[in-house]
């Protein structure tokens, strides 16, 4: 399997396959995340700080695809996010 290289004008190198890896993941995430979701509002049980470990995966994740796509703004962003949901996430399971 080939892959495929692209040279930027301020001379990066991108492997133009890492986005797609990224872009799968994220995919895998959000199909977890739906899952979770349906199972908490079918059963009504909550299972808060394992989501909010999913979606904070899933934000950092984005913010490295924005990065990828030289969207500082956005990456900050997702970083800051994420950062913030693992942070609520280990607390939720410290304190459980």
């Amino acid at each position: 399997m080939g892959s495929s290289f692209s040279f930027a004008a301020n001379g990066q190198i991108t492997l133009m396959g890492g986005i797609i890896v990224l872009n799968k993941i994220k995919m895998m995430l959000a199909i977890v995340i739906l899952a979770i979701s349906a199972y908490q509002l079918l059963t009504e049980t909550f299972v808060m700080p394992s989501f909010m470990l999913i979606v904070g995966a899933f934000m950092l994740v984005t913010g490295i695809v924005e990065l990828q796509k030289n969207r500082k703004g956005g990456f900050y962003g997702c970083v800051v996010v994420s950062f913030f949901l693992f942070f609520v996430s280990i607390q939720g399971f410290l304190l459980n």
